[in-house]
């Protein structure tokens, strides 16, 4: 009379050993040690594996054994994100990193560069732009009306630029881009239209002054794929009366999409949808000032 079997497997799970031992003489045992099967689902990234052993015995005072072993998912490993589209006042771009282990891509927009210019003072003007997604940095570049060359001023990891010592009712430009570093190299990621301001006390200008605002006709549009739409826009000016700057230096308005992918918008105002999603587009004063107006395709 044999009590219940007993099964021992091994550490690594290659093989099994049953026993039976007599009830009425212990000394009287019976073995049978077997090597086992295993069959692997292996794991993905975001789900977990599973190793079955199964072993079978050829006394059939045996029953077959299993032992499932949990292989952990490995998660995901991704490279460090390139980039494969900048950003400017033409398109939006992208970064992506992707999974070396499953081939995953994410993908981050990176809007172009929205910078306006604020006169603070007789000598000072403040620099404000938009955080972009993926920036590390970002470069100033500054400089008089006058001269066709930016230089940098400054670069920085804040979304604020203050510029000293300007000369009253002097006439300047500026250009702010986002940089992150890929490959060890920074790399310039986004950037956007150039601005222009009159400095000082504007009653010193007789002719011209800064853009208070831009107004839009429409706050939002809703546009099926493949059709468009016309936004109407006007700058009103800090200093009635007077001028903003323009013609010579820039267009009055300008215009951008944060997702081109989704919708374009022609240096008109024109909006033509691609494909449905939302995005917005911005209408740019000649210093910056911007007006955003929020865009669904459908």
């Amino acid at each position: 009379k044999y009590g219940d079997p007993e099964y021992t497997w091994s550490e690594d799970n290659k093989s099994v050993t049953a026993t039976m031992t007599c009830a009425n003489d212990k000394n009287h045992v019976v073995t049978e040690t077997v090597n086992t099967t295993a069959k692997t689902t292996k794991a993905t990234c975001t789900k977990n594996g599973k190793t079955v052993y199964t072993a079978t015995f050829t006394n059939k005072a045996f029953d077959t054994q299993t032992k499932t072993v949990k292989i952990k998912a490995r998660g995901h490993k991704y490279s460090e994100y390139k980039l494969t589209r900048k950003a400017n006042t033409k398109h939006s771009g992208k970064l992506v990193k992707t999974c070396a282990n499953c081939g995953k891509k994410v993908t981050k927009l990176v809007k172009p560069v929205l910078v306006k210019a604020k006169v603070t003072t007789n000598t000072k003007a403040k620099l404000t732009w938009k955080k972009v997604t993926g920036a590390q940095r970002y470069q100033v570049y500054f400089t008089s009306c006058g001269n066709d060359t930016l230089k940098k001023v400054a670069t920085t990891k804040s979304t604020t630029y203050t510029k000293k010592n300007l000369k009253k009712a002097g006439r300047y430009k500026f250009k702010v881009l986002a940089q992150r570093k890929i490959g060890g190299k920074w790399v310039t990621i986004s950037n956007g239209f150039t601005g222009h301001f009159v400095a000082g006390d504007l009653t010193r200008n007789k002719a011209y002054t800064n853009t208070k605002s831009v107004v839009a006709n429409k706050k939002s549009v809703t546009i099926k794929a493949g059709k468009s739409k016309t936004i109407k826009v006007k700058e009103t000016p800090v200093k009635a009366k007077k001028k903003i700057l323009g013609k010579t230096h820039t267009s009055f308005v300008r215009f951008l999409s944060s997702n081109t992918d989704i919708a374009t918008v022609s240096r008109k105002g024109k909006i033509k949808a691609v494909k449905a999603g939302t995005c917005t587009v911005y209408a740019v004063g000649v210093n910056g000032v911007w007006k955003a107006v929020k865009v669904t395709v459908k």
